[in-house]
């Protein structure tokens, strides 16, 4: 697994991105949802459980600004 992520690394995304993660996710840990290879990441963090995430007003929020910047 470690030399397939560090392949994934090698060639960063080269597309705009936004990471929404929480911190009390659960399942997915916090230090696994950064990207730090990509050039144009906006992290956002929430507070919302793993499966809260798609329920969570403030990320739907989020995905429309996103949205809305790349138009």
């Amino acid at each position: 697994i470690e030399r397939e992520v560090a392949k994934r690394q090698a060639q960063p995304i080269r597309v705009p991105i936004t990471a929404i993660a929480s911190p009390s996710d659960g399942v997915v840990g916090f230090g696994a949802t950064r990207d730090h290879h990509s050039p144009d990441v906006r992290h956002v963090d929430v507070d919302a459980s793993h499966v809260g995430l798609c329920f969570n007003p403030v990320v739907w929020r989020e995905i429309v600004d996103t949205l809305n910047r790349r138009a």
